[in-house]
């Protein structure tokens, strides 16, 4: 009985472990696109990137390839990191 158990408990614990899920984030209800992992739908308003100045930005510690901000100061605008963690280029 104890090892019907343990099967049952690793078969549920793996299924689990291997599900994937999208987030919608909308007024209507609607599912998200199936190649996207965040999914956000509006007719009224948009997203609002997060706002640095320079100095800030250079101070993420391993920012992420694709790392995406709104610089405010110097020249104001997007940036990406373009580069690696390990050697940014904005």
């Amino acid at each position: 009985m104890k090892t019907i158990f343990t099967i049952l408990t690793t078969v549920a614990l793996l299924t689990v472990f291997s599900l994937n899920a999208q987030v919608a984030i909308n007024t209507d209800g609607s599912s998200p696109d199936g190649s996207a992992m965040l999914h956000i739908k509006s007719t009224t308003g948009g997203i609002l990137i997060p706002k640095m100045t320079l100095t800030q930005r250079n101070a993420i510690s391993s920012p992420a390839t694709g790392l995406l901000i709104w610089q405010t100061d110097n020249t104001p605008g997007f940036y990406y990191n373009a580069g690696t963690p390990a050697s940014p280029n904005w």
